[in-house]
């Protein structure tokens, strides 16, 4: 899925950060069916909360806890 025609980006819940939300689960997951309906979740719980015109790192651990976590909360309520 293409949300940017511009590429990934951070610190706004817009279409960049939607990407990077997208890229950031797929190389975690790498299953799609698993990453479609958390991915706009992830994206406002951690992609848009990275301050912009930043270099930042994430713990993959970390990554995949909230990723698990928005998982679960999804789950819970479908």
């Amino acid at each position: 899925m293409n949300h940017s025609p511009d590429g990934l980006s951070w610190g706004y819940a817009g279409s960049g950060a939607a990407q990077m939300a997208l890229a950031i689960l797929m190389e975690v997951f790498n299953d799609w069916e698993r990453v479609r309906p958390i991915y706009q979740h992830f994206k406002d719980h951690f992609v848009a909360r990275i301050p912009q015109n930043t270099n930042w790192t994430a713990d993959g651990a970390d990554v995949i806890a909230l990723a698990l976590a928005i998982e679960r909360h999804h789950q819970l309520r479908a």
